[in-house]
């Protein structure tokens, strides 16, 4: 089992570089120099960028990565559903990361901008992101929970706050993420 989300890492690494960078020179995942005591459990987690924010997203809630295609309009969606598109035969919803978080709308670069496709708690979506980084190792304990007082309205999905290399990342739980407002429009045969 380990072995296998290992090679699931590596491969959403190889994508998230490929498809961020326009499938430029694989470059070293963020922190491969930094591990940490062996002992340490360590978690995988898949970085992106929504405004000026860096998050991360355990991998094993990913399914996949795709480049942002044409959503399609939902009447009278929850706030946070940008549409659904198609894949590959199946629609599923896709949540604009930065106003389900409370900020506005997402503007859409089709350079940069991806949808990262999860699946927990029954539940199968597209994030609306705006860019991907490389899959990092991050121990588990270091991993410190929210400051409350410090957390919007409708920002119960962040699990935790960590630092690296000088810069804060917010830890979205994705089961959380994907719990509010998606009963309405949860595509057939995709929980």
């Amino acid at each position: 089992m380990k072995g296998r989300a290992s090679r699931r890492a590596a491969g959403l690494a190889e994508t998230a570089r490929g498809t961020a960078r326009g499938d430029a020179a694989v470059q070293r995942p963020m922190g491969a120099q930094e591990r940490s005591h062996p002992a340490e459990e360590e978690g995988l987690f898949l970085c992106f960028r929504v405004g000026e924010e860096r998050y991360l997203l355990d991998v094993a809630t990913v399914k996949e990565v795709s480049r942002v295609q044409r959503l399609t309009a939902v009447p009278r969606a929850p706030a946070g559903i940008a549409g659904v598109i198609d894949l590959r035969g199946t629609f599923i919803p896709v949540v604009d990361v930065r106003q389900r978080l409370g900020g506005g709308e997402t503007t859409v670069d089709p350079r940069s901008s991806r949808i990262v496709v999860v699946g927990t708690g029954g539940r199968v979506a597209g994030l609306l992101v705006d860019a991907l980084h490389p899959v990092v190792r991050y121990p588990v304990s270091q991993i410190q929970p929210p400051p409350a007082l410090a957390l919007p309205d409708g920002a119960g999905c962040i699990a935790g706050l960590c630092a690296r290399a000088g810069e804060a990342f917010l830890v979205i739980d994705a089961a959380k993420l994907l719990a509010s407002g998606m009963e309405r429009t949860a595509a057939p045969g995709a929980a």
